[in-house]
């Protein structure tokens, strides 16, 4: 016997920035989750009111979602919007109930090209999205056009469900000259009840596992971990005036001869000191000053010195490291393997235990097309 279509079921539909690449989804920053009930009549649709979340509210707004027992409907739900969620929640609940119209109608016509919602809508019922181009969608947000981003939002919503009803209303529907008829294993899947996917096989199918350190001890950060401030940092004494200050490398080549170097004036006292991949940092207050210098008493037997003449430096001896980048533009950086040999120096000192980096092994999961994104753009990784 055959099941009646649902009574109810929830769009869902999130906003993020544009990573670079832009097929690195992983990286995209969500800032705006929206979702929107609409029950299923005679006459149509009846919407219930548009709600949205920030960021702040992320993590229960989904939970809420994972515990509805109605399907969820989106159009590149595990393409887009479940890769971006993926590390904030478990969404494997939401893949039993998920009804993707892009992944139904691609496998319907046999490619994804042209399937645009803005594109399918107004071929099937002459509506379009409000902006064809949502690149701005973030700045806008930021800039405080919120009214503007929502309104885009819950129109993707409306949209999307105005799509779910004329399919599964449709004996048949033609798009991009492609007949499609709408038969009972398309009605079941529209109405929640045959996933195209789940979640293993989401997973397998378009992720690579990849492994990486994390860091994990509660000391993390130059304000509160004498070790980082060494890393990040050397320290500088001015010997004309005795002022005490604080520098680091810059990381990218500056000037517009590309070099990797530009003249140092002394901050202190304004005398030339030498060509250097220096920038200085004046502390702002001697109180500041008086917080770094005791972070900087914990490790200064460690490190080494230098006199340059007009400064003294301390530093540790791995600060220069001369890498070509993605771009191939020269960054000096730590040399890793002087820099681990100096912490397990730290090690034995009983002092500095609590300060020594933990780090543990982590599983990360890269989308493949991101990942032949970043091969194409940087070269093989």
């Amino acid at each position: 016997m055959m099941k009646k279509t649902p009574t109810r079921f929830i769009v869902l539909d999130i906003e993020t920035d544009v990573p670079f690449p832009k097929q690195l989804v992983d990286d995209c920053k969500p800032f705006l989750i929206g979702t929107k009930s609409y029950s299923v009549a005679k006459d149509g649709l009846r919407p219930e009111p548009y709600r949205y979340f920030e960021r702040k509210h992320f993590v229960k707004a989904l939970e809420s979602l994972c515990k509805e027992s109605v399907p969820i409907v989106g159009y590149n739900l595990p393409g887009f919007d479940y890769v971006v969620l993926h590390d904030l929640v478990n969404v494997e609940p939401l893949f039993r109930r998920t009804v993707d119209l892009l992944e139904f109608l691609a496998r319907q016509v046999g490619s994804r090209r042209g399937l645009k919602l803005n594109k399918v809508c107004q071929e099937l019922f002459g509506e379009g999205k409000l902006m064809e181009d949502a690149r701005g969608l973030a700045q806008m947000w930021e800039e405080g056009n919120r009214e503007a981003v929502l309104r885009y939002n819950e129109r993707d919503c409306d949209l999307t469900a105005k799509l779910w009803l004329r399919l599964r209303m449709s004996r048949s529907v033609t798009i991009q000259e492609h007949k499609i008829e709408m038969n009972r294993a398309c009605r079941e899947f529209l109405d929640g009840r045959r996933p195209v996917t789940t979640y293993r096989e989401w997973r397998a199918e378009g992720f690579v596992a990849q492994s990486h350190q994390v860091r994990i001890d509660h000391f993390e950060g130059i304000e509160v971990n004498p070790i980082d401030l060494a890393k990040d940092y050397d320290r500088y004494v001015c010997k004309k005036m005795g002022t005490v200050l604080f520098a680091r490398l810059i990381p990218r080549p500056l000037g517009e001869d590309d070099t990797r170097f530009r003249p140092l004036f002394c901050p202190v006292c304004g005398e030339y000191v030498w060509h250097s991949p220096y920038v200085f940092q004046l502390l702002d207050s001697s109180k500041s000053l008086v917080h770094f210098e005791k972070l900087w008493a914990t490790i200064k037997h460690y490190v080494s010195k230098e006199d340059l003449g007009h400064l003294l430096v301390e530093h540790i001896p791995c600060r220069q490291n001369l890498k070509v980048g993605f771009f191939g533009e020269e960054a000096l950086e730590f040399d890793e393997a002087e820099l681990a040999l100096w912490i397990d120096r730290l090690k034995r000192d009983r002092s500095l235990a609590k300060f020594i980096p933990k780090f543990e092994e982590r599983v990360s999961h890269i989308t493949k097309r991101g990942l032949r994104a970043l091969e194409k753009e940087f070269g093989e990784l």
